[in-house]
């Protein structure tokens, strides 16, 4: 699998409190690094940074990839069960980020918030086809950071020393990340 773009959102108040900024593994970060569009990136962080990201898949130590389903709440167990397994990353269709919010709206006035979790992803990508796949990276030596994304020239001083050289306005678009 070839290298592609990919986006994570982090908040401020998060970068703020360390002095260099590192991805970790299902180790140290038990929901492992979750990356996806540029939308739901934003989505997640709103008030925060994007780190615009080149994930290097043909650099996986382990080249095992599974989907599983977008679940509410805590990714913690089905993360440390991917990585008991071996796998380098899990893939799923994001229902909850990435997407206007007036669509997400919408959507939730016919169906509950729980109806929609139950819902299989054939039916949601039926429901809404416009939502993006998100993927959760279990090996952190295969991610690049690229760019750091930021609203003003005054959001660099915020930053870890390690990200500033790296610091741009916001301003581009990128093709999502590959379908599997």
């Amino acid at each position: 699998m070839p290298p592609w773009t990919a986006y994570h959102g982090i908040s401020m108040s998060d970068l703020a409190k360390i002095d260099e900024f590192t991805f970790e593994g299902p180790d140290k970060r038990p929901e492992g690094i979750h990356v996806g569009s540029r939308a739901q990136a934003h989505m997640r962080a709103s008030k925060g940074v994007l780190l615009k990201l080149t994930v290097h898949a043909d650099q996986f130590s382990k080249p095992v990839i599974t989907r599983v389903k977008d679940r509410p709440g805590n990714w913690k167990k089905t993360v440390q069960s991917a990585a008991r397994k071996g796998l380098s990353a899990l893939i799923y269709l994001n229902r909850w980020e990435g997407m206007p919010i007036e669509r997400l709206e919408e959507i939730l006035e016919r169906f509950s918030n729980d109806r929609f979790d139950r819902m299989s992803d054939a039916q949601v990508r039926k429901l809404a086809p416009e939502m993006e796949d998100s993927w959760i990276i279990l090996d952190p030596s295969v991610i690049s950071i690229d760019r750091v994304l930021i609203r003003s020239a005054e959001e660099i001083e915020m930053l870890p020393e390690n990200l500033r050289d790296l610091a741009e306005i916001e301003q581009e678009n990128t093709p999502p990340a590959p379908e599997m």
